[in-house]
């Protein structure tokens, strides 16, 4: 954000390394890191969309509640 530059992703049909403001995706000896799994985008997907079944979820009690309490006194 110092340079005010705005960056984007270009997916190619070989991608050999990926880098931005000197920094790569392999490290010092070259080699590719070992923390990086793609197969865990499926894993954070599911996390995500539990985590908006849950906010509804909460936003529907909350409203029924209201509502039965608001037909309780009303």
């Amino acid at each position: 954000m110092e340079t005010k530059t705005y960056y984007y992703a270009v997916f190619k049909n070989n991608i050999e390394s990926c880098s931005l403001d000197r920094k790569s995706s392999k490290d010092e000896t070259g080699e590719e890191f070992e923390s990086i799994y793609p197969e865990n985008a499926k894993v954070n997907f599911y996390l995500v969309l539990m985590n908006g079944v849950r906010v509804i979820f909460t936003k529907a009690v909350a409203f029924n509640t209201i509502m039965a309490i608001r037909a309780v006194i009303f």
